[in-house]
């Protein structure tokens, strides 16, 4: 069986400082998270982008004029659905919810209706990973 050497005494004492983390500073790095994630979604409304950078679909012709002289673009004709979104953290993770119940139809397309997905699928978008890890280096470096 194939194993791995080498000198790990860096890697255990992270592990060491890692474990000495309370409920606090995760709670702090939580919150930090769930203020990138906001940011994140509230870029992809402004954007007009899912969260992988494909733009939405755009307005069918017959909707665009119900709305009149009001915004042509996706899912910003009354701004209700992006200011539902709760992002909230706590010591064991970051939460997003809406109580729009037209969200899902949004995120995943339903009849006539196209997908215009505002939140990543099964797979983090490399650019939404790329953020994340960046902010998580930030944080280790600060908190050890």
């Amino acid at each position: 069986m194939a194993g791995v050497t080498g000198d790990y005494r860096a890697l255990d004492a992270l592990i060491g400082q890692l474990g000495k983390l309370g409920p606090e500073v995760r709670r702090e790095c939580a919150a930090v998270f769930a203020e990138q994630l906001g940011t994140l979604v509230s870029e992809g409304f402004d954007a007009a982008q899912a969260p992988d950078g494909t733009p939405w679909a755009p307005l069918a012709p017959r909707t665009l004029a119900r709305r009149r002289k009001r915004s042509a673009r996706p899912l910003l004709d009354t701004g209700r659905l992006r200011s539902s979104f709760a992002i909230t953290s706590d010591a064991e993770g970051v939460y997003l919810s809406t109580p729009v119940v037209y969200a899902a139809t949004h995120q995943h397309g339903r009849g006539a209706i196209p997908a215009r997905p505002f939140l990543p699928g099964d797979v983090l978008p490399s650019a939404w990973a790329a953020a994340f890890e960046e902010t998580a280096r930030d944080l280790m470096e600060h908190v050890l």
